[in-house]
């Protein structure tokens, strides 16, 4: 969802593809333009493929980030739920869309979401994250709080919109307090060496 990302999901890698968003199967006049290549990752290349228009709704399946700034107008929100208890978390997947987007393109933005299947993707990178960040915080001694916060301010000197799946889980891994001190009591205890004085053998 953000352009200097990853165009069509939000995915937090450099892309890996280019896609021809007029497919060239179809329309291989169109193959050679540089504006029908966008930058895409390789899980949304087996799920475009070579779609385009909906014959039953009349409208085109995904949203091109080069004709349009719609994607732009996308803000991800991440809610991060953790019971202490039962050491189990949960996320709750949010898109916002500003103001000033009417109802067709908002009907738009939904079929590009629903078509990519970006929620369901999120919610497993999410799962994937979260174990990850189980087993550093088991391993290994660090500022948990430092490096979600550094993830932050980075993007957000970057983008108006949070549209990007790593920023928005972060950002909502910050706001559960409880959370972070699981995560933080995972960290091994620091063991400090003692240092003793030496003497000089009189030889």
């Amino acid at each position: 969802m953000v352009k200097r990302l990853r165009p069509y999901c939000g995915l937090p890698l450099k892309p890996l593809t280019l896609d021809h968003f007029i497919p060239k199967s179809t329309w291989p006049d169109y193959a050679i333009y540089p504006n029908n290549l966008v930058p895409q990752c390789r899980r949304c290349a087996p799920i475009k493929g070579n779609k385009y228009f909906c014959d039953k709704e009349k409208t085109c399946y995904f949203i091109s980030p080069i004709y349009s700034d719609l994607l732009s107008k996308i803000t991800l929100n991440i809610g991060v739920e953790f019971d202490i208890k039962s050491k189990k978390y949960d996320f709750n997947i949010i898109f916002q869309i500003d103001n000033d987007v009417d109802v067709n393109n908002e009907k738009r933005i939904i079929k590009h979401i629903s078509s990519l299947k970006i929620k369901s993707r999120i919610m497993y990178y999410c799962i994937e994250t979260m174990q990850s960040w189980i087993f550093d915080c088991s391993s290994s001694n660090f500022d948990i709080r430092l490096v979600l916060g550094a993830r932050k301010t980075e993007r957000e000197k970057i983008d108006k919109n949070v549209s990007d799946w790593q920023t928005a889980l972060y950002l909502g891994m910050l706001k559960n307090e409880e959370l972070l001190k699981y995560l933080e009591s995972l960290q091994p205890i620091k063991k400090y060496k003692i240092k003793t004085k030496k003497r000089v053998l009189d030889i």
